[in-house]
């Protein structure tokens, strides 16, 4: 890849500021994506507390401790359904999340590479 010279009369202060602003757009979107993946992350596990929590309501009903076996196994094989789907959930985010932190790395390289002066 060829990079492209500086013109005459360019400063190169020009030069670098514009760099700098592509780098620093670059940054702020790579953040954005790790705040929404964070984000993301942690509306699963709140929803899965959530689930837990309400889970649990069955056992105020309990009044024999037979019922009580019966209710926890219940509750124990909901939750772990839940649990498997919050962990799908969670591994699909972080694949998003790398994808595209990938994407915005990519991108950003390809501007930094373009807009660099070739030695002379």
């Amino acid at each position: 890849m060829t990079t492209p010279k500086m013109k005459a009369g360019e400063k190169p202060y020009a030069q670098a500021a514009e760099l700098y602003d592509s780098m620093l757009e670059n940054a702020i979107r790579m953040n954005r994506v790790i705040a929404s993946g964070i984000e993301r992350t942690l509306q699963e596990q709140v929803d899965l507390m959530e689930a837990a929590v309400e889970a649990m309501r069955p056992f105020s009903a309990v009044k024999q401790p037979a019922d009580f076996v019966t209710t926890q196994v219940d509750v124990m094989k909901g939750l772990n359904q839940r649990a498997v789907a919050a962990a799908t959930n969670l591994l699909k985010i972080q694949q998003e999340t790398g994808s595209e932190l990938k994407d915005a790395m990519l991108e950003g390289m390809k501007k930094v590479t373009g807009s660099m002066p070739k030695a002379a």
